[in-house]
């Protein structure tokens, strides 16, 4: 009696949905390859560099200076990476 073919494996998602799993070869080559910008993405790029910049000049002004003040510009600054690395990484609808 002949055993059954192994069905062909999907290929892994580039967010591995246990988040303490290893990533794959292929997630680390998409994370770490270069993603040119677009036109349309480089617009993306510019206003979230815009918008994160006016966070940052409102938290500057209105915080005392100190540690939190300090970690809240830098979460900022995060979340403008991180969002830069989102436009650059994944395509938006209708590209």
């Amino acid at each position: 009696m002949s055993t059954p073919a192994e069905p062909t494996p999907k290929p892994a998602p580039l967010n591995p949905p246990d988040p303490a799993a290893n990533p794959t070869h292929t997630e680390l080559i998409h994370r770490f390859r270069f993603h040119p910008a677009t036109p349309a993405r480089q617009a993306q790029h510019e206003r979230v560099r815009r918008e994160v910049l006016g966070l940052a000049h409102v938290l500057a002004e209105l915080c005392p200076a100190s540690r939190e003040t300090h970690l809240a510009i830098e979460a900022a600054e995060q979340v403008m990476f991180w969002a830069n690395a989102a436009i650059a990484r994944h395509a938006a609808k209708g590209e």
